[in-house]
């Protein structure tokens, strides 16, 4: 997997995932280095969490939603949905696509 970490846009009102309560809906299209790629199929999900540092104990916090995508080209993408973005300037910068596998599936 090519590491990428770049900001992803969600293009259009289609769902590749219906929503469910406590999680983002995932986008069919995203926009990405001025083109725009459509999901093809939903391989994985899963949620990352780490220790909630504010109240100590053992609780744990939800930070991301990860996914792995195959897309309509071929491709395999790692993306996330950042929970709680780190300021209100970068809170539209909410789906980010971490890697892109070069191989086609």
């Amino acid at each position: 997997m090519e590491f990428v970490s770049e900001k992803l846009v969600p293009h259009g009102d289609e769902f590749a995932l219906a929503p469910v309560i406590g999680e983002p809906a995932l986008p069919l299209r995203f926009s990405w280095r001025r083109k725009i790629h459509e999901v093809k199929q939903v391989r994985r999900r899963w949620k990352g969490v780490s220790p909630d540092r504010t109240h100590g104990g053992d609780e744990q916090y939800l930070h991301r939603h990860w996914y792995e995508l195959e897309m309509a080209d071929g491709t395999c993408w790692t993306v996330y949905f950042l929970r709680q973005p780190s300021s209100a300037r970068a809170a539209k910068a909410r789906w980010w696509l971490y890697g892109v596998s070069t191989e086609v599936i």
